[in-house]
């Protein structure tokens, strides 16, 4: 899921209908001035943070630094 393109409101709503202990990955990045990009987060802690509390666990936390911006990842359970 890219949660970029997601309100905040909805991706919290769609991790939680997962059932327990399913898998799940999140991508999000800091590319805040794409028009569509509407729950950017500004580094990878970041995203961690903001994501952390709707999930069970934390597998893997990663980023990808690109030209423009740097793309987040999250492997997680519910």
């Amino acid at each position: 899921t890219s949660c970029e393109h997601i309100e905040p409101e909805i991706l919290e709503k769609f991790i939680k209908s997962k059932r327990k202990d399913a898998w799940v990955v999140l991508q999000s990045n800091n590319f805040f001035d794409h028009p569509t990009h509407i729950n950017c987060s500004e580094t990878l802690d970041d995203f961690k943070e903001y994501i952390s509390p709707m999930l069970k666990e934390v597998y893997y936390a990663g980023e990808l630094y690109l030209d423009d911006y740097t793309r987040f990842m999250i492997i997680c359970k519910t």
